[in-house]
């Protein structure tokens, strides 16, 4: 498990051997983002199981639920770009880092749609291999390493339309590289 308390010990390791290792042409790799460019790939995930809450028109009252996840199928592509250099996260110093652009879209789906966060289009994804980006409506947390998803969907309710048309709901899953 990735902590606080275990990033300050491990990134401190790195750093120092990123920075000892490197010559002086060269800008250290990233301690916190891959910078190899071995993540790139296409990934189909599955969902597993699924939550959220509905609308009970019964009791007029919304209440926790388990949705079916026959639709929650989807395809992530991960194309590496090249590497950039950028200031590191902690120390400001130089460091080389892989931009990736990601695609995401339901597997019915002809074109997918690119995967975002904070509004930038390429993304970097940590040495352990996550990453998490947004599409539609949807906010994706992916881990390549582990081979698992989760893709959060936080619309409705707040809207003060009680139906079910539009429910938030959290669907968690297993990838697999194709």
């Amino acid at each position: 498990m990735f902590t606080a308390r275990s990033f300050l010990f491990s990134s401190g390791f790195c750093l120092m051997s990123s920075v000892a290792a490197a010559d002086e042409k060269s800008t250290p790799a990233s301690i916190l983002y891959d910078s190899s460019g071995d993540f790139a790939g296409n990934y189909l995930c599955l969902g597993s199981a699924s939550g959220g809450v509905r609308f009970d028109s019964r009791s007029n009252s919304w209440e926790g639920a388990t949705f079916k996840t026959d639709e929650d199928r989807y395809i992530f592509t991960v194309e590496a770009l090249g590497s950039v250099t950028r200031p590191a996260f902690f120390t400001g110093a130089e460091e080389s880092v892989m931009q990736y652009h990601v695609t995401a879209s339901n597997f019915d789906q002809t074109s997918p749609g690119s995967c975002s966060w904070n509004g930038e289009q390429l993304e970097k994804i940590s040495r352990q291999g996550d990453f998490r980006c947004n599409s539609a409506l949807v906010e994706y947390s992916v881990n390549i390493s582990t081979m698992r998803f989760m893709a959060t969907y936080r619309q409705g309710y707040i809207d003060g339309q009680d139906n079910n048309f539009n429910t938030p709901s959290v669907t968690i899953g297993q990838c697999s590289k194709f």
